[in-house]
């Protein structure tokens, strides 16, 4: 029978909420699943907020000044626990063994309090008008503050200092809640202003139990972004820390107690980087094809050693799986140029033995030693045709008639190595158009534009690869002049198996 019901929370196996408008109003509901009774019957306007805290239920109360209070139900009886001189209390959450209720209505009001169970201290002293929302996550107290254009902020608390974490454009961050791993809140005053954001973590950890569990638990971090130290020195959990990439984790449970362990310094494992061929795509004919990959940025003032592994397994464990080292002759490899590389520099890699005779598959990997080796590249994925067959292999000038099968299958070779050499940072390649496409059996003639667009297509993948271009005869091809030879076809074939 009142106007508004302000807001709910469970406490001891029940639902409370908060209600009113005007005086007298501002009462307590409670549900135990099938009935709804007034738990408290207050004599102020509102009861905006509730919070279980250290086994006792919160709520803020208030309208006008001096009513912003904070009451506390022990299960049985209600009393007053904080006896506030500003209007309103807006809103209560349990943080690192502490309760924080945000209150004001005034400019220079909007404050944050803090109940250690015995006595309320003032945890931030505000400039806005209202804490109007709080929230646990990711180790930290958030408050939502403000009133006027620009004032609709997030602000975080640490347990020792308070930041401000977002800075509005909007009147008021009205609400804050955290889920899936993201910090969310509503803000806005005006038409149009009633947005969500989202804060993002630059990392979540899971837990391999579930919630209320009593046993240990493992925690990962995924897709922490650690700076490269400049350094040795590690922290082991004291701080101070001189180390450069210091890392905190932080925890926090559903009642909003924290503990923190670190610093610790991270030893990033370094690794190189792959620039060619590209990852799971086109092919190669070339049974040995050059890579090339760039050393870690850091890690060592120098590189002296690399190693390169081939293999038809995801795993590496594979029968067919072949390590080429740069200090060790068998299996042998040619390495551009020689050791000792500097960070960053780009090293080319061609095996001196055919990797497989069989259209398959691989794998590679790259590491490379400095005062250790670093960690394994991360894996390519190419398909070597190994096992290519030509219609009519060997081609005689004035005995092999010319067929379209000759050029069809160029132009799928072509197109395939344009592919497996398409990396946009050295060499990038576009899937070529072809003339008379398809070309047909016993219908279509064979022109000398179809051997003009295989070169052009073939050529830069050529150079990219070998740093020269291919030597063609009759390198200008005339239409209606220059008859197409047989000599044409199997230099495109040679060169086509480069990349």
């Amino acid at each position: 029978n009142q106007e508004q019901i302000l807001n709910f929370t469970v406490y001891n196996g029940k639902l409370y909420a908060g209600q009113g408008a005007n005086a007298g109003d501002g009462d307590v509901l409670v549900f135990d699943g099938s009935s709804w009774t007034t738990s408290y019957d207050g004599n102020q306007e509102w009861i905006y907020s509730l919070a279980a805290y250290n086994g006792k239920l919160y709520a803020g109360q208030g309208n006008a000044a001096g009513d912003g209070d904070v009451l506390v139900f022990d299960g049985s009886s209600w009393t007053k626990s904080y006896d506030g001189n500003q209007e309103l209390i807006y809103s209560l959450a349990a943080y690192n063994g502490k309760l924080y209720a945000g209150q004001g209505t005034n400019a220079g009001d909007g404050d944050v309090l803090a109940f250690d169970g015995s006595s309320w201290t003032t945890s931030y002293d505000g400039n806005q008008e209202y804490i109007r929302s709080l929230a646990v996550f990711n180790g930290k107290l958030y408050a939502g503050q403000g009133i006027g254009v620009g004032d609709g902020d997030v602000l975080a608390f640490d347990g020792s200092s308070w930041t401000t974490s977002y800075d509005g454009n909007q009147e008021y961050i009205n609400s804050l809640a955290a889920y899936n791993g993201k910090l969310y809140a509503g803000q806005g005053n005006s038409a149009g202003d009633g947005d969500v954001l989202d804060l993002t973590p630059a990392s979540s950890g899971t837990l391999t139990g579930w919630d209320g569990i009593a046993t240990a638990q493992t925690l990962t971090f995924k897709d922490l972004l650690l700076a490269i130290s400049t350094n040795s020195e590690t922290c082991g959990g004291v701080s101070p820390c001189g180390a450069t990439n210091q890392v905190v984790f932080t925890f926090s449970d559903m009642a909003g107690n924290v503990r923190t362990y670190g610093p610790f310094a991270v030893l990033v494992q370094l690794k190189p980087e792959w620039i060619s061929p590209a990852h799971d795509a086109g092919f190669t004919l070339n049974r040995r094809f050059k890579s090339w990959f760039k050393t870690p940025e850091a890690g060592a003032a120098s590189w002296t050693d690399a190693k390169v592994t081939f293999s038809t397994s995801a795993n590496f464990d594979a029968f067919i799986s072949t390590t080429f080292q740069q200090s060790v002759a068998d299996p042998s490899g040619q390495w551009t140029p020689a050791p000792p590389w500097t960070p960053g520099t780009t090293v080319y890699f061609v095996p001196q033995m055919d990797l497989t005779a069989e259209t398959t598959t691989l794998y590679l990997r790259s590491a490379v030693f400095g005062d250790s080796w670093s960690g394994w590249a991360d894996s390519l994925r190419v398909l070597l045709k190994g096992a290519w067959t030509w219609t009519d292999p060997a081609i005689t000038g004035g005995v092999t008639p010319a067929k379209t099968a000759h050029v069809s299958e160029l132009r799928d070779v072509a197109t395939g190595i344009r592919a497996f050499r398409n990396v946009v940072s050295t060499c990038a390649f576009s899937v070529p158009a072809w003339t008379d496409d398809p070309l047909t059996g016993g219908v279509s003639a064979i022109k000398n534009t179809h051997v003009t667009e295989l070169r052009s297509a073939v050529a830069p993948v050529v150079t990219c690869v070998t740093g020269e271009g291919p030597a063609y005869t009759d390198p200008t091809l005339t239409p209606g002049v220059t008859p197409v030879r047989s000599l044409h076809i199997t230099e495109l074939r040679t060169e086509a198996a480069k990349p």
